[in-house]
């Protein structure tokens, strides 16, 4: 019996018969785990869901709303494969955006960051000193002078006015009321920035640092009129000492190491990718060559059809 059977066995047809079975079983088992139709909500699927529940709402679903959750869950994996097999996300540029910025947060390497050392932290500080340069300040007394009322001859007219009045009384009195104005009459250590913030950009932010201190300048133009200007305090840009600006030198020394590993990672991951270039371009290969400069040479493999 036994030699019969390892008779049987041994049959070519037989072996091929039983390969195709094992095959065929093996399919249906493959396509039954991958049955685009079949979803499955295992007990890590539940943990999530009400840990998400109980992070937003801080306590945890009941029974009710942890059917509730699941069902919705459901119901968004059926929606969500409809629309992958009608094609709605590949040309959609959400989609794309979402699928991108989850690829660098995953690629984002979370080992720590080495602490740098004294030496490595001066040169830092000497290669982008102009971070940690403070800009010109500078404080200030405005008077406005509306155009709403006259015009802008009459506006300026009126500045004009109270200046001469100023220089005859020493600088003080009331008679430089002015109009009101939205903001501040006095503006303390107020860098470009925010006196264009204030004022817009004109006149009055472009010479208010070469004024001089101690008496009223102007009429000025700004985004909103005319102004008299009283400098009281500036202050040159000054560079930071490297004992003042240590602890941030250290931070954003780590954040740069963090930068270049990311960029790092990108390079790997382009290595290997074919671009063609299916367009005309003026110097295809001077445009290859930047590109492969600004990589340090970590880049796709560039083509140009010359269309």
């Amino acid at each position: 019996m036994r030699r019969g059977l390892r008779a049987f066995f041994r049959e070519p047809t037989v072996q091929f018969l039983l390969l195709g079975a094992l095959l065929y079983g093996a399919s249906l088992l493959h396509a039954r785990l991958n049955d685009p139709r079949r979803i499955v909500i295992g007990a890590a699927d539940v943990a999530r869901l009400g840990q998400l529940y109980a992070q937003q709402f801080g306590v945890a679903p009941s029974p009710s709303q942890l059917e509730w959750l699941i069902e919705r869950h459901v119901r968004d994996e059926v929606l969500y494969r409809e629309g992958l097999a009608l094609g709605l996300g590949e040309a959609d540029e959400v989609v794309r955006r979402r699928i991108v910025q989850k690829m660098e947060f995953l690629s984002d390497d979370e080992s720590p960051v080495a602490a740098p050392t004294a030496a490595e932290l001066r040169a830092f500080y000497a290669a982008h000193a102009e971070r940690y340069r403070s800009p010109a300040r500078v404080s200030f007394t405005q008077r406005y002078f509306s155009p709403d009322p006259g015009g802008e001859a009459a506006a300026r007219e009126r500045a004009a006015r109270a200046l001469a009045l100023l220089a005859a009384q020493g600088g003080s009195g009331a008679a430089t009321a002015g109009d009101p104005f939205w903001d501040r009459e006095y503006l303390e250590r107020a860098d470009l920035l925010e006196i264009e913030r204030v004022f817009g950009r004109g006149e009055l932010s472009t010479r208010v640092f070469e004024l001089p201190e101690g008496r009223w300048s102007g009429p000025l133009r700004s985004g909103f009129g005319w102004h008299l200007v009283r400098i009281e305090a500036r202050e040159a840009p000054r560079l930071a000492s490297f004992a003042e600006m240590e602890s941030a030198l250290r931070s954003d020394w780590q954040d740069e190491q963090r930068a270049q590993r990311k960029r790092a990672g990108l390079e790997r991951r382009m290595q290997g990718y074919r671009i063609v270039r299916e367009y005309a371009t003026r110097d295809a290969g001077a445009a290859q060559g930047a590109s492969t400069a600004r990589a340090g040479g970590a880049t796709p493999v560039l083509e140009s059809t010359g269309q």
